[in-house]
């Protein structure tokens, strides 16, 4: 969990979701919910990959809804998987990326994410969590530059502004770490994480 005084705040890597799901929905014939339970998810997921063993995009949504409940090992397995069958996957590349950064196998991660940014150079998550990995291995400027370009391709993106501010306050640069963060409170009020980094560092 967050602590407020701490500078070494966890950045925050993001997935696509939402395709996933209304692939799920479509190859299995499901009805999509509006609250997702990522244990039914998984159970959905695997009948569309029995059904469908050389679906790429059936491996991916398999692999999403197992990291969404922290079983990434297997996750990982059906990324691998998608990415056998249709190896210019951005989005399985940049999955695959996040649960490796998610392990702190964080090499493999940016040769993932270095990846997805080659076949989508405008992918603004893919820049974003490159950002986040990078700035774990303590390469600031060059995980600025990554989470800015996200930036500069979403202007609202909420978790780009939240990591450059957690960048930018390891650096001790504290009046552009809370610029970020209060943008990132500005575009989402109850963002709970912005607002207690926020506050710590105007006591």
């Amino acid at each position: 969990s967050e602590r407020l005084l701490s500078p070494y705040r966890r950045l925050r890597y993001v997935i696509p979701a939402v395709l996933v799901f209304m692939l799920v929905a479509v190859l299995g014939g499901f009805t999509i919910r509006r609250n997702v339970d990522y244990r039914s998810e998984i159970v959905m997921a695997r009948d569309v990959v029995a059904k469908r063993p050389h679906n790429y995009r059936a491996h991916s949504g398999l692999g999403f809804a197992l990291q969404q409940e922290g079983q990434l090992m297997e996750a990982i397995v059906h990324y691998a998987e998608a990415l056998h069958l249709k190896p210019d996957y951005a989005e399985a590349h940049l999955n695959l990326g996040t649960a490796l950064a998610e392990q702190q196998k964080l090499t493999e991660a940016i040769a993932e994410l270095t990846e997805a940014l080659r076949l989508k150079p405008d992918y603004a998550e893919a820049h974003n969590n490159l950002g986040a990995v990078l700035a774990e291995h303590q390469k600031f400027t060059e995980a600025i530059a990554e989470l800015t370009e996200a930036l500069r391709l979403k202007p609202d993106f909420v978790d780009a502004h939240y990591n450059l501010g957690v960048v930018f306050q390891r650096q001790g640069r504290i009046a552009e770490a809370k610029a970020h963060y209060a943008e990132a409170l500005r575009l989402i009020p109850d963002f709970a994480d912005a607002e207690k980094a926020l506050r710590a560092l105007v006591r």
